[in-house]
């Protein structure tokens, strides 16, 4: 039981990376287009 709950904790924080990776990424690219 605690591998899979393990397993899910990090499949859970790479997706958030993801997301937090593709914000970065349209922020900068806002940032570009108002300068």
């Amino acid at each position: 039981m605690l591998p899979v709950c393990l397993s899910h904790v990090v499949k859970l924080y790479t997706h958030m990376k993801l997301v937090f990776y593709y914000y970065c990424c349209c922020c900068y690219y806002y940032y570009y287009l108002a300068s």
